[in-house]
């Protein structure tokens, strides 16, 4: 049985480079390799790779029960957002049209969320 309230897998060039990848992939093989039945119950989120580590859907569990306000996607809105953003400010700077006064605009925004 698998109670989900999972975040994913840690992003970035340090846990990369300590091996998150093989270990979340060892979780996951663990996972897919197991015989018994697979029982879901997702009482928060799950995001991600976590959502396979944690027998998700993508596993084919058995049951898969979600909690009336739990949350299933590959990343959370706040993550999306921030890539969104680094995104967009990537292609404004390379066509010259962002500034440090666009910049502390959108800052102010973010804080006031």
């Amino acid at each position: 049985m698998f109670l989900t309230n999972t975040t994913g897998f840690l992003g970035g060039t340090e846990p990369e480079q300590a091996g998150i990848i093989k270990h979340g992939a060892k979780f996951i093989q663990a996972v897919t390799n197991c015989t018994v039945p697979k029982i879901t119950i997702i009482v928060g989120g799950s995001y991600g790779a976590g959502n396979y580590a944690m027998a998700g859907r993508g596993m084919a569990p058995r049951f898969l029960f979600t909690w009336p306000r739990s949350v299933v996607s590959v990343m959370g809105s706040a993550q999306a957002g921030s890539v969104l953003r680094q995104v967009a400010e990537a292609k404004m700077a390379r066509a010259g049209e962002i500034n440090d006064e666009m910049r502390a605009a959108v800052d102010a925004l973010e804080r006031h969320r």
